[in-house]
């Protein structure tokens, strides 16, 4: 049986389209790591040593695929409105305790629903919208699986 942390690497690499590849080459070996250990742009400073600030699984990939896709700081901003807390753009501990507050299935639910209103906002969403559309449905699937 695969662990969870399998379970996200899998998910991300089958996620993962070649432009996204060549915009996370200055990760490094960015193959080897998770969506938790790639998302450190998207959480402060203000770790604490017990790591009880992390965002859940699921919640953590659907806010990692969105900020690849489309920047830290509107996923960052997706994830504080799907909790209620305030938009600022960077992940800090009042956020992290909104998440905590929060039922993850209705976080991931959310921001899904929200990556799409945005897609389909967009000026090229006829061009590109199927395959958005499709790479969102697969992202909330995956995120909703791995808790």
């Amino acid at each position: 049986m695969k662990t969870n942390q399998q379970n996200a690497i899998d998910a991300y690499n089958n996620a993962c389209f070649e432009t996204q590849r060549k915009s996370l080459h200055n990760l490094g070996d960015w193959h080897h790591q998770t969506p938790r250990t790639m998302m450190g742009d998207l959480v402060v400073e203000e770790r604490d040593a017990a790591n009880d600030n992390e965002l859940p699984l699921g919640v953590d990939w659907a806010v990692f695929d969105w900020a690849v896709n489309s920047g830290p700081s509107r996923a960052a901003k997706a994830l504080q409105r799907a909790v209620g807390s305030f938009e600022e753009g960077a992940i800090g501990p009042k956020t992290l305790e909104a998440v905590k507050a929060s039922n993850r299935v209705d976080i991931i639910e959310s921001m899904a629903n929200e990556r799409e209103a945005f897609y389909r906002s967009l000026s090229t969403f006829d061009t590109f919208g199927k395959g958005w559309l499709r790479r969102n449905q697969e992202t909330m699937e995956q995120a909703l699986q791995m808790g």
